[in-house]
Formats: C-alpha cells, structure tokens, sequence
C-alpha cells in the first residue's frame, strides 16, 4: 500500500502526499476524524471512502443551503461542494440523493428558464447558450426548447425589432436592415426567424408587427 509521505495543511484543508504520487486533499476537519500519520502505510480508496461517509451530512446540509437561495442545476451544486473541499464520490452521492428525494430537477429548471425568458424577448440560441452554460444536459435543454413554438420566437423577434428600429431611423435602409439584422442575431434569434420578421432592405416600412 502507498506510504504517507507528507501532509501539508493550509487554513481549511490538508493535503496528503503519498510515495506512489497519489495526492488527495480533504477538510482539516475530516483529517481530524479519520486521523492518518505520516509514514502510515493506508489504502487511499478505502480512506476516501471513510473521508467521504463523514463528509456526507455536512455536504449534504450545504447543498441544502444552497438550494435555499435559488434553484440550482446538479453541475452548479457540484461545483460548489467541490469547492468547499468535499470529495468528489461524496458529492456524487449527494447528488443522488437530492435527485431521489426530487430537491434538484434540471429539466424543471430548463422549462423555468424558457418560459422566464421567452416573456423577455431572448431568441431559441441565446437561450440554448444559457442552458448549456449551466450545465443542463443537452436532452433537456431540447425539451425545453421544444415548448418555444415558431410563432412565439417571430413574435417575440418583432417586439425587439420594433423598439430597436429607432435606432436607425435616417440611415440607409440597407444599413438599417443589417444593423437590426446583427442586433436580432446577438440575442439569440435564427437567421430564418430573423429574415421572417425584418422587411426588405428596400421597404421603409419599420412597423414589424
């Protein structure tokens, strides 16, 4: 078994270096638990296993906090127990069992966010980015899409398109229909919806309802 070559404790966590260049890093508190020594001969899998049943409550109880604040998908959970120096098999099993006990739903979370930024004119890109940045799974973020129909992006297109053509009130029309065309494109909305609901570069007629 790897020997304990080196404990190297910071403010809040320890690290233990063994001969075999295993590293791992845990809580002061959990080393004050599950005590090892420097020289110790120890089978790493078997004490992060006794690392990580003594991490489970307070792991568990803080991602409780955290929910309290706001709903948060399972990446951004895990993210913050990681960083707050649980073990990542600990944080695995948090996960599941908020996922058992239906404390974190991801598809729920996606469905929240379309319909919350559909209501606030963001094109199906912008919002798939959005999903994906949070670490939603790409079967749910389609589903979520999935509830956005044609008519609602065109429509929702048209209100951002009218409140922004008075930007360019005077210009050359050809000028106008790219820079409204670019503008619709940054939030999120496709090129098809966007050819749908701006008028030809030769038209004056700025009303896109």
């Amino acid at each position: 078994m790897p020997i304990l070559t080196e404990i190297s404790v910071n403010r809040t966590r320890a690290t233990l270096l063994f001969d075999d260049r295993t590293q791992l890093t845990v809580r002061k508190s959990d080393l004050a638990a599950c005590p090892v020594q420097v020289g110790d001969e120890v089978d790493t899998d078997a004490y992060a296993g006794r690392v990580c049943a003594h991490q489970f409550k307070d792991s568990f109880d803080a991602a409780l906090s955290i929910l309290d604040y706001s709903a948060r998908t399972e990446r951004e959970i895990e993210k913050k127990l990681l960083a707050k120096g649980f073990l990542p098999d600990c944080v695995s099993a948090v996960l599941e069992r908020l996922r058992e006990t239906r404390l974190i739903d991801d598809r729920e979370i996606a469905l929240r966010a379309v319909e919350f930024a559909s209501a606030g004119k963001t094109g199906i890109y912008a919002l798939k980015r959005k999903l994906r940045a949070r670490g939603i799974r790409e079967s749910d973020v389609e589903d979520a899409l999935e509830t956005i129909s044609d008519e609602d992006q065109l429509a929702a297109a048209a209100a951002v398109a009218k409140k922004l053509a008075p930007r360019y009130e005077g210009r050359d029309p050809r000028e106008a229909h790219a820079k409204l065309s670019q503008a619709l494109a940054r939030r999120g909305f496709s090129w098809s919806v966007i050819e749908q609901t701006l008028p030809m570069p030769d038209m004056d007629d700025t009303d896109f309802t």
